[in-house]
């Protein structure tokens, strides 16, 4: 569903109660972040849906 809606995009900082980041990619089945400590994760897309956007 992020795919068609598209509520992110590359290069915004989100943060969810369990991961926060800036947007890297937004791939096919999970969106890759970078930490502020600069740690790549994978979240999958449920863990990112409802985060809080902050440009």
């Amino acid at each position: 569903m992020l795919l068609v809606l598209r509520p992110f995009r590359v290069g915004e900082y989100i943060e969810t109660s369990s991961v926060k980041g800036k947007i890297v990619d937004v791939g096919l089945f999970a969106t890759e972040l970078r930490t502020t400590e600069g740690l790549y994760l994978m979240a999958p897309f449920d863990a990112v849906e409802y985060a809080d956007r902050q440009s």
